[in-house]
């Protein structure tokens, strides 16, 4: 997505890549028809990968990304409601929890418990042992939390800051509310 189609040089997506058919003109399409634009959706696509790996590119590109649509809604906001949705989440404070799990029926429970508890600017990794070196990988922060002797550890964090870990499902909702 960033190599065919990103614009290094004033922020925004094109419409196609640029490895395709040269056009007379490259359109960044951000308004919002039937289906949201494209670029406000990978504006959504990079705050959520900014939130779960922690990686300064996918931070920067957000940025560039967030500061090219504001540009774009200033004229008509109401045209661009899922790039205000991908405003909001920078915008409202987010909740970061990462669940260490020797049990996979306890990453089974925290997958109900999500489902049926909306928290839409909670995002949340899994780390077990079966994916602790692909999760590294991917969002190495991850390394720095332990698994616990037995059970789960789930570790909250806000604003960059985190709670200590609770190691059952009521108390993590008591941290959630």
């Amino acid at each position: 997505m960033i190599k065919c189609f990103f614009d290094e040089s004033k922020g925004g997506f094109f419409l196609y890549a640029n490895d395709s058919q040269q056009l007379i003109t490259r359109p960044k399409e951000t308004y919002d028809g039937a289906i949201p634009s494209g670029n406000s959706v990978a504006a959504w696509v990079l705050a959520r990968l900014s939130r779960l790996t922690g990686e300064k590119k996918w931070f920067e590109y957000k940025e560039k990304q967030l500061a090219y649509l504001a540009g774009q809604i200033r004229q008509y906001p109401a045209g661009h409601s899922a790039a205000l949705f991908a405003f909001m989440q920078e915008l409202y404070s987010s909740q970061e929890l990462v669940c260490v799990t020797t049990d996979e029926q306890n990453s089974a429970e925290l997958k109900k418990f999500l489902r049926e508890n909306e928290l839409p600017l909670l995002s949340t990794l899994i780390k077990t042992r079966e994916n602790q070196l692909m999760l590294a990988k991917s969002a190495p922060f991850t390394r720095e939390y332990p698994f616990p002797k037995e059970g789960t550890a789930y570790y909250l964090c806000q604003d960059g800051t985190c709670a200590a870990p609770v190691h059952n499902l009521q108390d993590l909702k008591h941290l959630l509310v």
